[in-house]
């Protein structure tokens, strides 16, 4: 194409993603910055020895990166370079050329003429912890820098040193021009801000970006820009319309940049803006599920504060497990906050944390606290069998651990029992086991209710001995134990929970015939190559007894270093994983600050971004909170997640964590926590959990405006229901096995006939 022309060739147009090492998302510019004219620029190397001004390393002051290493953390780098009397001179250090991600903390010293008397010295007055200087020559001779790590301790650094007189590297004038439409016609009046960058530190840090000027289009659609030479990036703005980066990209860190030349016009800097929609929603229905049979909030207690929390729905949607601080029956008198296990259809609601006489839970005089934690429950697909972790000693005979529990409820046969137990009645304690104090919690179950997995710090196998926490599953109708975080070979997790973890942490998923568990550990011994010192998730085969990554990209083997990964959800028939994640794993996801929802297909390892907005992109913030929880519909083609992103749809404008569903077949992400008449929830919300059909969510919120009478100022369960799911042509291949469907982490399956004992 004719020079002149917008041209998507190298020379002209580079991706600034393949540059994304370490982005911060844009929020503010750092300027006037000047753009270097050529990219890569001239660069040359150091000399050693190189450790006095007597050795220094001659350097140009024409903006040539000299590239130069810290052999060790007492190792000076010295450079003379000739000045000019009476020039303004930038004196800077950055990124290794091989390594522009990398931030390196550096001190700079400026010495005169004679190479002893120091001028002036910098730490970080650079991008991140590199160091700045800017200096008028006092007299046209040579003058000295010296570069050294800032401690003594940090040794065997690349990084680069570079000089020029201020203002030069953008030396030169160019023009750019361009038409905006909305497809149909031309757009008057969009704002088109023009923007340069620094490739050297850009990398490093995204928001090291001038603004170096803007103007609007007029009546035609049309825009010019007299500029400089050097990277640049044009933004969009228009209100009722998403801002769009050249080229049709929506955020800063896709963008394409134009490379400009002295003299050079670039024109057909187009750009088509898209309308911004009404807020997305699907949801048909919206109403409370923790009130009792008449609408009762149930506020009799002191700990009715609290309100109702952490819901676990079953399989067809019937049943709803919750933990409340609300009190719903006559018997629930022991003013604390306990499980209820509601029936959507009847409006029944009972308790769950009885014992088998029905008495409600309670302690001892040796247990000094009761169900202090949010606490954690799954329920059958049939809604028959509920699994609860709590600090009650009185459920069961013989609890005199005075520690955290898992235990299993059968709603049909009023009966309650021990799961963190041996066939006699032991506990696991091993002597010395500093995680015993931990107990047990965070239980899931296998769709028919035979298999519960759960986290604890006892031991109830022999091969149990790296005093750590660890997931276990139980066989509920043999009572045989099996060790969940261990390695393919046998090699037991070097810290499945860990203290940095503390006593709450830890989740897991389970599919519906209980064979695939998906967890979360901070191990590092569990599969090879395991070195980011993150938690990340995993996928144990209980009947191959293999353990696999879950969070390391198929593409590469990277496991990512960013927050690690977490809070798995599985899909029926264990073939998808959905996992929270600070990783990058796509490019839509260049939002290196924040958490991001993936989909992962256990047949071939490929990763699929959930928390999508409009844009195709990664949602503007993720979800901090460690009790955020997703789920995943029997075919693993809806997710429902919480984020505290605000552009995942149009409208959201209430700041708070909301409850999204993503539909992975048509492409679309909608908010699930609206009224019926779909008006946005006014408080937050972070725990959901969904149908098989996904055609139900239950959620928490402590919204008062999504039903009329809400009055009670304290979080409450809600459902959202759905129409009837767009057909699919998506043909789905299981993983190998038998009998594979199942559930996500809250629900399981029905295969006890009713009146059977568990």
């Amino acid at each position: 194409m004719a020079r002149g022309s917008a041209r998507r060739d190298h020379s002209v147009v580079r991706r600034w993603g393949s540059l994304f090492l370490a982005v911060v998302l844009f929020s503010a510019f750092v300027g006037p910055l000047p753009a270097l004219a050529v990219w890569p620029p001239a660069t040359g190397v150091e000399v050693e020895p190189n450790d006095s001004a007597a050795a220094a390393t001659p350097m140009p002051a024409d903006g040539t990166i000299m590239e130069a290493s810290y052999a060790t953390g007492s190792d000076w780098d010295y450079f003379s370079v000739s000045l000019v009397s009476g020039t303004t001179y930038i004196f800077e250090t950055g990124p290794a050329l091989d390594a522009l991600g990398t931030n390196v903390d550096t001190y700079l010293h400026l010495y005169d003429t004679d190479g002893t008397t120091q001028i002036t010295q910098d730490d970080d007055g650079g991008v991140a912890n590199f160091s700045k200087i800017t200096y008028t020559a006092a007299s046209t001779a040579t003058y000295y820098i010296a570069s050294r790590p800032y401690s003594t301790s940090w040794g065997g650094y690349d990084y680069g040193l570079r000089v020029y007189p201020e203002g030069t590297l953008a030396d030169g004038s160019a023009t750019i021009t361009g038409t905006v439409t909305d497809g149909v016609g031309p757009l008057e009046g969009v704002t088109v801000t023009d923007y340069v960058v620094d490739p050297w530190f850009f990398a490093l840090d995204s928001s090291y970006w001038s603004v170096l000027g803007s103007t609007t289009t007029g009546a035609e659609g049309t825009y010019q820009f007299d500029t400089t030479i050097g990277f640049h990036v044009v933004r969009f703005e228009l209100d009722g319309y998403y801002t769009q980066y050249y080229d049709g990209q929506s955020v800063l860190e896709l963008a394409d940049s134009i490379e400009l030349a002295d003299g050079e016009t670039v024109t057909g800097i187009d750009a088509e803006l898209m309308v911004i929609p009404p807020m997305a929603t699907n949801v048909t229905e919206t109403y409370r599920a923790s009130v009792d049979a008449d609408g009762n909030e149930g506020m009799d207690q002191s700990e009715s504060y609290r309100g109702s929390r952490t819901p676990a729905l079953s399989a067809d949607g019937k049943f709803v497990v919750f933990y409340t601080g609300n009190s719903f029956v006559p018997e629930d008198d022991n003013d604390e906050r306990d499980w209820y296990i509601k029936n959507l259809e009847t409006g029944e609601i009972a308790l769950v944390s009885a014992d088998s006489d029905g008495v409600v839970s309670g302690y001892t005089e040796e247990n000094t606290s009761l169900n202090e934690d949010d606490g954690t429950a799954a329920i059958s697909g049939d809604g028959r069998y509920v699994v609860f972790d709590s600090n009650s000693n009185t459920l069961v005979e013989g609890d005199t651990n005075q520690r955290t529990d898992v235990f299993m409820r059968d709603t049909v046969a009023g009966t309650t029992v021990r799961v963190s137990e041996n066939a006699d009645g032991s506990d696991g304690y091993v002597e010395g086991d500093g995680f015993y104090y931990y107990g047990s919690r965070n239980p899931v179950i296998s769709r028919d209710g035979n298999y519960v997995a759960f986290f604890t710090g006892n031991a109830f196998v022999s091969e149990d001995v790296n005093d750590s926490q660890d997931w276990y599953r139980k066989d509920m109708t043999t009572g045989e134990f099996e060790l969940v975080s261990v390695a393919t070979d046998g090699t037991q997790s070097d810290d499945s929970g860990g203290s940095e973890q503390g006593p709450g942490a830890g989740r897991a998923a389970i599919s519906g015939d209980g064979r695939y568990i998906a967890f979360d550990s901070w191990a590092s011994t569990l599969v090879e190559n395991d070195t980011n010192g993150l938690r990340d998730v995993f996928l144990r085969d209980m009947v191959d007894g293999t353990t696999v990554p879950v969070s390391f990209d198929a593409a590469d083997g990277s496991e990512g270093w960013n927050y690690g990964s977490r809070t798995p959800a599985i899909s029926a028939d264990g073939r998808y994983v959905v996992f929270l994640s600070g990783n990058d794993y796509v490019e839509e996801d260049m939002n290196d600050n924040d958490t991001d929802w993936y989909r992962k297909d256990m047949t071939d390892e490929s990763l699929e971004l959930v928390s999508v907005n409009p844009l195709g992109v990664a949602g503007n913030n993720g979800m901090w909170s460690n009790e955020g929880r997703a789920s995943i519909s029997d075919d693993g083609r809806y997710i429902a997640f919480p984020s505290e992103a605000d552009d995942l749809v149009s409208g959201d404008d209430n700041s708070e964590a909301d409850i999204f569903m993503r539909d992975l077949t048509l492409g679309e992400t909608s908010i699930v926590s609206v009224s019926s008449d779909a008006m946005l929830s006014n408080g937050w919300q972070e725990v959901c959990s969904m149908s098989a059909d996904g055609m139900i969510v239950a959620y928490d919120s402590w919204s008062d405006n999504l039903i009329e009478d809400d009055t009670n100022g304290c979080a409450d369960i809600f459902i959202s229901t759905f129409g009837e799911p767009e057909p699919s042509d998506v043909t789905e291949t299981p993983l190998e096995g038998e009998d594979r469907y199942g559930t996500s982490i809250e629900v399981s399956m029905d295969t006890f006939p009713e009146g059977a004992d568990a």
